[in-house]
């Protein structure tokens, strides 16, 4: 526990160090407002109402603080491709954060615990579920909300800046490429079945011209 708390203090930006503290040392998203049963916050269920707000009141979906123009989602690379945020943007400062403290983003073969969740709690139909070892942080200035089914998804705007994170530091380009390797067969294979199939081809060309030389 004391490794884990001095190496958030190490990252924690700023805006962070006025949130709540859970019982292992981690400071509570600002998404986060259910507890479990026994107590605890409950990371893994990001609030309906919290989306919204965060898009009506343009709003950190890490620390609850008005943004910036710069917006910060931090993402997988699949998500690179189709250009697609389950989740609404952060502070640059708070996605680096994030990149560097939560485990499921630092850990590569850390796994989506199931057990536990409310009864209610359903995943967006077009979810991810694994995890893809390598985090993206895409930089831009805008983004787009599309409706899909009973959620809201984003869609980023033109990058400013791109950079890959694995392990909580820089990835190297074969981090990338075995991200991307593990990762294409699932999105071309949706792309099929919507028959997207030319402009999956696109973009993939698209998001490789972003990547670092090899």
């Amino acid at each position: 526990m004391t490794e884990i708390r001095e190496h958030i203090q190490a990252v924690l930006p700023g805006r962070m160090r006025g949130r709540p503290v859970d019982h292992r040392g981690y400071p509570v998203p600002w998404f986060v407002t259910e507890r479990d049963t026994k107590g605890n916050w409950e990371f893994r269920v990001l609030h309906p109402l919290r989306y919204r707000e965060a898009l009506i009141q343009r709003v950190c979906w890490i620390c609850g603080q008005s943004l910036n123009r710069r917006l910060a989602f931090a993402v997988g690379p699949m998500c690179g491709i189709n250009r697609i945020s389950a989740e609404p943007p952060q502070h640059l400062e708070c996605a680096l954060f994030a990149v560097k403290s939560c485990p499921f983003m630092l850990l590569p073969n850390s796994r989506r615990r199931e057990a536990g969740l409310p009864e209610d709690h359903k995943q967006h139909e077009a979810s991810i579920m694994r995890n893809p070892g390598v985090i993206l942080v895409w930089v831009t200035k805008r983004y787009d909300p599309i409706p899909s089914g009973q959620h809201t998804l984003l869609k980023m705007g033109r990058p400013e800046a791109v950079t890959f994170w694995y392990e909580g530091r820089t990835a190297t380009r074969a981090e990338i490429d075995e991200s991307l390797r593990t990762g294409c067969p699932t999105v071309q294979h949706m792309a099929e079945l919507e028959g997207q199939l030319p402009e999956y081809h696109k973009a993939v060309e698209r998001f490789e011209r972003l990547l670092p030389p090899i």
